[in-house]
């Protein structure tokens, strides 16, 4: 006796969501796969300031952050040749020949227009650009909005911006310059010669920054009419794999941490000044307000590690605040190689 045709239509149906259902949860977990412990290389993170051994309290309570984070395997950085370097920099309207120069990290090369007041540097390991053009002066005053506008212009015409990372929303500064030509903060509006815009690249919403800069990969000097006066630019592979899901240490015991010497400084910053200099008879408190989840990526090892930043202020002995930033490892210590 044959089921009628009605009654099999429905027996197929179900069949097909329960085939779907299955792989939807066969992904989900392929994609949640925890990682075993004693599997990932170490994140070795280089402090920008050494031999302080500060005291951190944190102002209110913890900010809230996942308790969870993926780790990802990212593409190795593309080796710069001659022939990527002028790539780069025929995008850019260089056309003439580089020089070639020796660094530490590798061959630099280094393009100059005709007019010898533009210029592009490209860095290897990681890949990175300086591009400045002082061959036009300043114009009218335009609105901060519009500078922005013009920033994010000049880096989406250039394709520097690749899935599945995204723009993160812009920091904006108006700058003044020192006698030696160096950005700091204006004391007053009448100081103001041009803006910085700084960049996170952004991957599910989740800042990335260089294992050894530790600063915004993005970072755009614009004069005050919109005009690009410099642009450094950090490139990150955008080809990555899920390697798994750890649980993150919790947030006190990382503060706990830095307290017991744990924790690099990578920032130290008195906003007034080119260049700060700080020993432990300058400072030896802070205060943190800020705590939020970043990615770090680690090229040595290629791949991108979950860290807790913590963000703050102190005081030196002259009374000037000083912006400060601590990172540390979020993976707690057992999901490390020994």
């Amino acid at each position: 006796m044959s089921l009628p045709k009605s009654k099999l239509l429905i027996i197929l149906i179900i069949v097909t969501i329960l085939i779907i259902a299955l792989n939807i949860g066969m992904a989900i977990f392929k994609n949640q796969k925890s990682i075993e412990e004693g599997s990932l290389p170490a994140t070795n993170i280089k402090p920008n300031i050494e031999n302080l051994n500060l005291k951190y309290q944190y102002k209110g309570e913890l900010s809230e952050v996942s308790k969870t984070a993926t780790v990802y395997n990212i593409a190795k950085q593309q080796v710069l040749t001659p022939n990527l370097a002028q790539e780069i920099a025929q995008s850019l309207g260089f056309t003439e020949p580089a020089e070639g120069l020796d660094d530490i990290s590798g061959t630099v090369y280094l393009f100059k227009k005709n007019d010898g007041n533009t210029t592009l540097t490209i860095y290897p390991n990681p890949l990175k650009i300086k591009y400045s053009d002082y061959s036009q002066t300043q114009g009218e005053p335009v609105e901060q909005k519009t500078i922005i506008s013009l920033a994010q212009d000049f880096l989406t015409k250039n394709n520097f911006i690749e899935k599945p990372f995204a723009l993160s929303k812009p920091y904006f500064e108006y700058k003044a310059v020192d006698f030696q030509g160096i950005l700091i903060d204006p004391e007053t509006s009448q100081d103001i010669k041009y803006a910085k815009i700084s960049y996170n690249l952004d991957l599910e919403e989740t800042p990335i920054v260089d294992q050894n800069s530790q600063t915004y990969p993005i970072e755009i000097t614009s004069r005050l009419d919109g005009t690009i006066l410099k642009a450094e630019i950090t490139f990150i592979p955008n080809e990555i794999i899920k390697i798994g899901t750890a649980d993150l240490a919790p947030a006190k015991d990382a503060l706990d941490a830095i307290n017991n010497g744990t924790g690099s400084i990578v920032k130290l910053n008195n906003p007034k000044i080119a260049y700060t200099q700080i020993d432990n008879q300058d400072i030896t408190t802070a205060t943190l307000y800020s705590l939020e989840l970043i990615y770090v990526y680690d090229y040595d090892n290629q791949i991108l590690a979950p860290f807790y930043r913590f963000s703050g202020v102190g005081n030196n002995k002259n009374g000037d605040v000083l912006e400060i930033e601590v990172l540390i490892n979020a993976l707690p210590q057992e999901y490390f190689k020994k």
